[in-house]
């Protein structure tokens, strides 16, 4: 119906299905079904005359599924279906997406991916679904550092025989590729969202994509990972 096909209607159910993964935990037959759904929702290219408002949708997936990541990568619940396989599966998504043409979905993928990977504060999978809901409905951008957002957590260590479904494939890989690419910091992101100059800035975000391509365009020898790099490029 209509519903469906406004894409801010598709946002909302997104950030619903995050919630039951993440809230209930959503497990079994039920889990399975949402991620079909989430794994939809990253398919999601539709168009209108505002461009590809199905972007919207991917933003809001992406962000739902590296909070199940997360959950993967601390031992939480849900465990996603079929252990590692699955978790490389949904890092495949992330991947297609960071090497796409839209700036900032490419570059929101990198940093989901790059955190996910590295040491430091992070949030809880929970958190990050409240900060995608708090992106779409409040208008609260993800990078913010306003009074009122999520603090982060320190990051947080897995019970032993916890981590069923981590890490993914090649996962030293993918942490070293991440953390090659140079100028991808997200204050540089919010400066050029100021920036007066445009040329200085289009040339900023030239360069970060630069490094983004350079750092995951190596991850094609990957197996797991390189029919998404290959589809997105």
């Amino acid at each position: 119906g209509k519903e469906q096909d406004d894409p801010q209607t598709r946002q909302y159910a997104v950030l619903s299905l995050g919630r039951l993964c993440i809230t209930l935990p959503a497990q079994g037959e039920d889990l399975a079904t949402c991620l079909g759904a989430l794994e939809a929702a990253m398919g999601d290219y539709a168009t209108d005359r505002r461009g590809d408002v199905g972007s919207w949708v991917r933003q809001v997936a992406m962000e739902v599924l590296a909070a199940l990541l997360e959950a993967q990568r601390v031992g939480a619940q849900p465990t996603l279906p079929n252990g590692t396989k699955g978790t490389t599966r949904v890092v495949a998504h992330l991947l297609q997406q960071a090497v796409e043409k839209i700036d900032g979905l490419r570059e929101r993928s990198f940093g989901l991916l790059k955190r996910l990977l590295s040491e430091g504060e992070r949030h809880s999978p929970s958190e990050c679904v409240e900060l995608a809901y708090r992106r779409v409905c409040h208008g609260i951008n993800v990078r913010q550092r306003a009074s009122d957002q999520v603090a982060p957590e320190p990051a947080a260590t897995a019970p032993p025989g916890s981590l069923l479904a981590w890490p993914p494939c090649s996962a030293d890989e993918l942490a070293a590729a991440l953390s090659g690419a140079k100028g991808m910091a997200e204050e540089q992101v919010d400066d050029d969202a100021a920036a007066t100059d445009s040329a200085a800035a289009e040339k900023r975000k030239a360069d970060r994509s630069a490094a983004v391509f350079d750092a995951l365009v190596p991850l094609l020898a990957c197996e797991a990972y390189r029919p998404a790099i290959a589809l997105g490029l």
